[in-house]
């Protein structure tokens, strides 16, 4: 999976966070103030009054406007996290159900073993799409690295992605297989958090 598949769904300031918006809100809003002693001084004083509140309403709608965007790209944000940690989640629940067969837990169910299997490889491939810039805050574990380093993050997820294939590949042939690529996927999930969690 290329990094830029999961890193590049938000326009070009997301990249810097909310702060560009938001500086970039103010800046227009200076520049309209500004428009607004110029224009009146350089107009009659009888058509000051026209010109004001025309240039008064183009600032508030204006900072109305810009503040409506910065909120609706930070909710989407959130619930890019909120999804992303649905799906790890959904992962541990798989991964548990598995671990506890082999350790005698829960009883051994070659259906279950397979469902769950190919569920954890099909889960293994969904969160990272909401990887996206900026979503290193708010209620998040996820390291700025990711985006610093995306490169390394793609390997990471790739080699991710391979092991689970891998799990669901051996649970066909019964408890005894899957024990090794178990520990494979529950290592790769360890070395990703151990890098790019906080």
């Amino acid at each position: 999976m290329a990094s830029g598949q999961y890193l590049g769904r938000y326009p070009a300031c997301a990249l810097t966070g909310f702060g560009a918006l938001s500086s970039a809100a103010g800046a227009c809003v200076m520049v309209l103030s500004r428009m607004k002693g110029k224009v009146a001084a350089s107009l009659p004083y009888r058509e000051e009054s026209t010109v004001k509140p025309w240039i008064t309403r183009s600032i508030g709608a204006l900072s109305l406007v810009l503040v409506a965007a910065t909120g609706h790209a930070e909710t989407r944000m959130q619930a890019d996290i909120g999804y992303r940690k649905a799906v790890m989640v959904a992962l541990q629940w798989n991964l548990i159900h598995i671990a506890q067969m082999l350790r005698h837990q829960r009883p051994y169910n070659a259906a279950a073993l397979q469902s769950e299997a190919q569920a954890i490889s099909a889960l293994s491939a969904m969160p990272w799409a909401a990887f996206v810039p900026g979503s290193d805050r708010g209620r998040t574990r996820a390291k700025f690295t990711i985006w610093q380093n995306p490169a390394a993050f793609s390997r990471e997820v790739r080699n991710f992605e391979s092991e689970a294939a891998d799990l669901a590949a051996a649970a066909p042939h019964g408890l005894a297989a899957v024990g090794r690529p178990l520990m494979a996927v529950a290592h790769g999930c360890h070395a990703c958090h151990h890098r790019f969690s906080r």
